[in-house]
């Protein structure tokens, strides 16, 4: 069996679970951001929450093997431009309350806050998925076995996982991958672009 990383699909630690790293229990190393979960039969882990600050995720999988009859899961389509990385850790500007603009208060025009040039946040700490560059090319929501799901997703997983195939589960898609590899990703209430 190979290692795989799995920091991609780990979100941060903050809240009443660790999602920061990777977690190996019950024979499976599980991996989450809240929106997906992976898990690879069990890897030896240098760091790793205790199990008991993780969800338990395993009842997720009771229908997983569904998905090896499944269709190949199709390539997540990206856009060409650089949005703002989602996964990068992130704090919400105080002074103007996450809008990004002030109002005057001698002239009640608006303008930019200087605190945070306008974005609304700050960057806090470093971001395993970006490398730190705060980029990241953009996906769009794509249809998959009837249910949209979002192209961020399914794009990370073909970065570290080959041979995929998926089924849908009620509002969840299945994906079942070379190595070991099981996935479970939550449908988005968003529509794909307009062809």
């Amino acid at each position: 069996m190979s290692d795989f990383d799995l920091s991609v699909f780990c979100g941060v630690g903050k809240g009443k679970f660790d999602l920061s790293k990777p977690v190996t229990f019950g024979g499976w190393t599980y991996a989450t951001d809240g929106f997906m979960v992976v898990r690879v039969p069990g890897q030896e882990l240098t760091i790793s929450p205790r199990p008991d600050h993780f969800p338990d995720c395993a009842h997720m999988f009771k229908d997983i093997a569904s998905a090896e009859r499944g269709d190949p899961l199709p390539s997540a389509f990206r856009t060409n431009d650089d949005v703002d990385c989602p996964h990068c850790p992130t704090e919400l500007c105080e002074k103007c309350e996450g809008i990004g603009e002030l109002v005057c208060e001698e002239c009640g025009s608006d303008y930019e806050c200087k605190e945070c040039c306008g974005q609304g946040y700050f960057f806090v700490g470093f971001c395993a998925i970006c490398g730190g560059s705060r980029k990241a090319k953009g996906y769009q929501v794509q249809k998959i076995c009837g249910l949209n799901f979002a192209g961020r997703f399914i794009g990370r997983l073909h970065t570290v996982f080959s041979e995929l195939k998926c089924s849908a589960v009620g509002r969840e898609l299945q994906v079942i991958g070379s190595g070991g590899i099981q996935a479970i990703v939550c449908a988005t209430t968003e529509d794909p672009p307009e062809e």
